[in-house]
């Protein structure tokens, strides 16, 4: 898979510690995400109105860094007096306001140890924060801590009690320009297209969003893959051919593979390219009569022995450069499909993702059960997670999913990104999502102030 290069304020390391002062002007916390449990996975427990839910709203606003999308808004309605994130590398991004003050105007900054990375001083307006700044240098600092924001290269995803998702991830298309004789059949067109985003719940747009980005993103792997194992194929094939060349026929057939071995792997690496055909990913290789011809060869002669191994070698250098996202596609099926009943999920690289029911029949993502739609959108964003560090902040995971999903669901997220750089910070009431993971639960336990 494609790597992120990492930054040297890359935040891949995971939140370590938040802090809030003065939540809804009265309550103090600080909770430690530090130990490696933590690390994967942090469940915020507490008593209704304690601040779970603004506590990870406040964490994925702060972080946010694109322009226009409410970010400091949300931020500057939320009472508190400071309010910090620290990650494991040493990055602090803070929010603070004057003292005595706990909604409107605030500084957020990013630091590393003694160094300020970004300083921004943002001013409310009516109870917002407007895109029109201040001062020249207002815009200036607030730009550059954004872009400070976005070099940590860290992927956020927010999924509300309502089951809107939001996430950095998701650009946002660049508006077209517009030619003026076609300006009032362009506007016609934004207003239809408005009035059906409004028609939709939020988790359907959620839902399509994600699909959308999983099926490009899943593309986009294997086509990086299939170079790759196309420019390592190139290289085997080289290397056999000046290798003859230079042996000129003077070596023995006893310093190549056995035929016999060789055989046997073709037909191991043609087996793979079935496993890789299900999902569309490459087709399956017709390889008997390569394998016949090879059986009836009497001895192992040099030259036979040797264009085999560069056939096997080059068909698994291909299958290699593949097998991380056709690992990734299998798991997203397999698991989707662990929870679904009378029905199931497929993916093809031409068609994507499809639901299928019972009878055989595709039904629409949109048309499934409100459970069925949070599970698809969960682990088709954990899929693009793949991709950088990310952090999924959820808040009441256990909504819409009955007791035997809720039991299973954390598994479910931490196999789906096992080995990634993924963070889950739960927000819950559940105690079938509590009762296993009771060493990765924060407790929520106010000092009053």
């Amino acid at each position: 898979m494609k790597k992120h290069r990492t930054h040297e304020k890359d935040a891949a390391s995971g939140i370590s510690h938040i802090s809030v002062s003065k939540l809804f002007s009265r309550y103090d916390y600080d909770l430690h995400l530090d130990d490696d449990l933590r690390q994967k996975l942090a469940i915020l427990y507490g008593d209704n109105g304690s601040g779970k839910t603004t506590i990870l709203m406040l964490a994925f606003n702060l972080l946010g860094h694109q322009p226009g999308r409410g970010h400091r808004t949300a931020i500057c309605r939320i009472p508190f007096s400071e309010f910090r994130v620290t990650f494991k590398n040493g990055i602090t991004v803070s929010a603070q306001r004057a003292p005595g003050e706990f909604i409107g105007n605030f500084r957020e900054q990013v630091r590393q140890g003694t160094q300020t990375l970004a300083d921004a001083q943002f001013t409310a307006k009516d109870n917002k924060i407007p895109l029109e700044y201040p001062t020249k240098k207002a815009e200036h600092d607030a730009a550059e801590l954004n872009r400070t924001l976005k070099q940590m290269n860290l992927g956020l995803f927010y999924l509300s009690d309502d089951r809107e998702l939001i996430s950095n991830v998701f650009e946002e298309p660049d508006q077209p320009e517009v030619d003026p004789s076609e300006m009032i059949h362009y506007i016609r067109q934004q207003r239809f297209f408005q009035a059906r985003l409004k028609a939709k719940k939020p988790i359907d747009m959620a839902l399509e969003a994600a699909i959308e980005k999983a099926e490009g993103w899943v593309k986009q792997q294997v086509l990086s893959g299939s170079q790759k194992g196309e420019a390592d194929t190139n290289e085997i094939y080289t290397s056999i051919i000046e290798k003859l060349a230079g042996e000129r026929g003077r070596r023995s057939a006893k310093q190549f593979r056995p035929l016999e071995e060789l055989i046997t792997a073709i037909k191991s690496q043609a087996e793979r390219t079935l496993q890789y055909s299900r999902f569309g990913i490459t087709p399956p290789a017709d390889t008997d009569r390569l394998v016949r011809a090879l059986a009836k060869v009497k001895q192992n002669e040099a030259t036979i022995s040797k264009i085999a191994e560069s056939y096997v070698n080059g068909l698994k250098a291909r299958l290699d450069a593949l097998q991380e996202i056709q690992t990734a596609v299998k798991q997203l099926v397999d698991i989707v499909n662990s929870f679904y009943t009378d029905k199931s999920l497929q993916f093809d690289l031409k068609t994507g993702i499809r639901v299928v029911g019972s009878n055989e029949s595709q039904l629409l993502p949109t048309a499934l059960s409100s459970g069925e739609k949070q599970l698809l959108l969960l682990f088709c964003n954990t899929l693009v997670a793949k991709e950088e560090a990310s952090i999924f902040f959820i808040d009441e995971p256990e909504l819409s999913l009955n007791i035997k999903w809720q039991r299973a669901l954390i598994n479910a997220l931490l196999s789906a990104t096992s080995g990634n750089t993924v963070q889950f910070l739960l927000a819950t009431h559940s105690f079938e999502l509590l009762a296993p993971y009771d060493s990765h639960v924060v407790e929520l336990k106010p000092n009053k102030c």
